[in-house]
């Protein structure tokens, strides 16, 4: 056998093996369609405390949106007259304001916002939304790349300041 033909059978192997996890891998993404959850309903959202507010994901891998592999989404509520924490992250975040009115300080300015408002904050900007209704709870959309720099290894989230139970008092 001449060294071009055992090149040609190493280039025959590499494709062939190349084809058959090509093939696997289609397989076992579209079992994962298939299972992954499509819908989310109201009953199924629970608040969850993170110290930057009540937060409702409403769409991520974790709760079963396997077939969603860069984004995730969901609700935070901030009660009246509070904020969250300073805080800053290696992703990207698309907020709409769904109801209230506030502002937030990004990167050293100041933003107002109110019902009907977007927000993009860039990464690793450091980042900080207040309610300035003293009566009613703010409350925000979010769609996040938290999945695609956690799968990139580069996702970190720092705060500024803690608290076990963020700035406000305890609820």
């Amino acid at each position: 056998m001449t060294e071009r033909e055992r090149e040609r059978d190493r280039e025959r192997l590499q494709y062939d093996l190349y084809k058959r996890d090509s093939v696997d891998l289609k397989k076992k993404l579209d079992e994962e369609r298939k299972n992954s959850k499509i819908i989310v309903k109201a009953s199924e959202v629970k608040p969850e405390w993170n110290g930057h507010g009540y937060t409702y994901i409403m769409v991520d891998q974790e709760i079963g949106f396997s077939n969603v592999r860069t984004m995730q989404s969901f609700i935070q509520d901030i009660p009246p007259g509070k904020h969250n924490l300073m805080h800053k992250h290696d992703c990207e975040a698309i907020i709409y304001i769904l109801s209230g009115r506030g502002y937030s300080i990004i990167d050293d300015k100041k933003y107002e916002w109110e019902t009907g408002d977007s927000i993009c904050i860039p990464d690793n900007v450091f980042h900080q939304h207040f309610n300035s209704d003293q009566e009613k709870p703010a409350r925000f959309y979010a769609v996040t790349n938290i999945p695609l720099m956690k799968h990139l290894g580069k996702f970190t989230m720092v705060d500024k300041e803690f608290s076990e139970n963020a700035p406000w008092d305890t609820m």
